[in-house]
């Protein structure tokens, strides 16, 4: 009895594992997926449009580099926005400065001589922002925001990274064709010793 139980223990934890092994499989192979997409996207953005953040259709893909939105916005936080067709007081909106979309509180709309501007404030900051804004300065409002994984895709803005990933790409290639050759030339010598 005890080594019928034994067995079925051992069995449910292989079991266990089999699928553990698949599912971290599956989230390396899409996080890897992503990371490459956004270098992709990041590099063409830098080195076609000069803008430091990935853009694809409306959606504007960034990392937050200060803790000025701390705690509504985490450093080193990846946020997906998308374009902007109004906005209202207090609302968080990504404005272009530099190249580079911030996010900050909407704390302000001026109405004067019948042109309208924004005026913006970090959350840690005593003052509102300096500049004011034109409603074509702001972009994005946030449609998600992942803590954490943005010094990650930091690592993939570098155009080092984008080298490496092209070599590894070419490896990887490389080697699944010397796989494929190697294993129609086994099979060759199967048949072969076989008549």
């Amino acid at each position: 009895m005890k080594t019928r139980n034994s067995w079925a223990k051992n069995k449910i934890k292989k079991v266990a594992t089999e699928i553990l092994r698949k599912m971290l499989k599956y989230i390396c192979i899409f996080l890897t997926c992503c990371l490459v997409t956004y270098n992709i996207l990041y590099l063409f953005n830098n080195v076609f449009r000069n803008k430091k953040y990935a853009q694809i259709f409306n959606l504007y893909i960034s990392i937050e580099k200060e803790n000025s939105m701390s705690p509504a916005i985490r450093k080193n936080s990846l946020i997906i926005g998308c374009k902007i067709k109004n906005v209202n007081e207090g609302e968080i909106v990504g404005y272009d400065i530099d190249n580079t979309i911030k996010y900050h509180r909407l704390s302000k709309i001026k109405n004067n001589d019948g042109k309208t501007t924004y005026i913006t404030k970090a959350n840690n900051n005593y003052r509102e922002d300096l500049e004011e804004k034109k409603f074509t300065d702001i972009k994005a409002r946030i449609v998600i925001k992942i803590p954490v994984i943005g010094w990650l895709f930091r690592i993939f803005e570098s155009k080092i990274t984008t080298v490496i990933i092209v070599i590894l790409l070419c490896l990887r290639f490389s080697y699944n064709s010397y796989r494929i050759q190697l294993t129609k030339k086994r099979k060759s010598e199967k048949e072969k010793f076989a008549k």
